[in-house]
């Protein structure tokens, strides 16, 4: 199979480099300096059980990819998703399979409507990864899995579980599932939640660790996670409120998220995504997702 992974940064980086390693046929995009820097001394990877992978890697601009592929990962950050829906297209050929692997839950049904044409699912992952320098990625913790599958009245495709199967032979911990959109909520009722309540309060994780309005309001915006994904028909076996807490109580005290920190740098961020999108879905089907209401009309003005 052609892979064609588009975001080079701590999600994509990772996934183009293993597939690499393993010698499947794989493309990345890349952009500014991080894009010459591969292109230069290729890929690097520092894992943080000291190996390291340096990957000579194919590595494009948007404009310069001009391949068909098979499997399209879309990992770029989920303000950059409407820039590479004409990439996605362009690369496509009628039976590519598009999973994109962001935290925004909703991103394979936007994908969807946006590429009615394509047969787009939905993924998420686990890992803890980010740019060190141009053209190294460092993953700071020993966890690396990628899930993904189709929605709910969508067909099953073969393509799938040869992906999975393909991944998993290149030392990527690959699932298939057919609980995606469970899956997809599970990360985000933690992801979303620390972002916001961080945001919010301009806090550190250290100050969710003790009882405040700081871990109430984090308290307050999983529970919240869990009405939307009853509203979507999604249960849960565990209390994801007790869950998140133990996922919280487990960073460091000085750990923020991403989102945080771009938003505390005065970058472009995901809170359209992580948390303007949930106070539109609360309002749209009136689930009354205050916490999530309140911090959305607090960040309007945040880009």
């Amino acid at each position: 199979m052609k892979y064609l992974v588009i975001g080079a940064g701590g999600t994509g980086g990772p996934i183009a480099a293993h597939l690499n390693n393993g010698g499947a046929d794989v493309a990345v995009i890349a952009r500014g300096e991080h894009l010459e820097a591969i292109k230069q001394k290729g890929l690097t990877i520092k894992k943080s059980d000291g190996t390291v992978l340096n990957e000579r890697i194919k590595v494009y601009t948007e404009d310069e990819y001009c391949e068909k592929a098979d499997v399209i990962f879309v990992t770029v950050k989920s303000y950059s998703v409407d820039s590479v829906i004409e990439l996605i297209r362009k690369a496509s050929h009628e039976n590519t399979v598009v999973i994109p692997l962001l935290n925004v839950f909703t991103t394979g049904e936007y994908l969807s409507e946006k590429l009615p044409e394509l047969y787009v699912v939905d993924g998420t992952m686990y890992i803890v990864a980010s740019i060190k320098e141009p053209g190294v990625i460092s993953m700071n913790a020993d966890i690396f899995r990628v899930l993904f599958g189709e929605r709910k009245g969508q067909r099953a495709e073969k393509i799938l579980d040869l992906v999975a199967e393909d991944m998993l032979s290149k030392g990527i911990n690959t699932t298939h599932t057919s609980e995606i959109r469970r899956e997809a909520l599970l990360k985000f009722s933690f992801i979303s939640p620390m972002a916001a309540a961080g945001v919010y309060h301009k806090c550190r994780a250290g100050d969710m660790h003790k009882e405040g309005k700081e871990r109430e309001t984090f308290v307050s915006l999983v529970s919240e996670v869990v009405i939307l994904a009853k509203s979507m028909g999604v249960e849960f076996e565990e209390s994801l409120v007790e869950r998140s807490l133990r996922l919280l109580d487990a960073r460091t005290p000085d750990m923020i998220s991403s989102m945080q920190r771009d938003v505390e740098a005065g970058k472009k961020s995901e809170f359209d995504g992580l948390i303007h999108s949930v106070a539109r879905i609360s309002k749209e089907k009136n689930l009354g997702l205050k916490t999530y209401e309140m911090i959305s009309d607090f960040g309007k003005e945040i880009p």
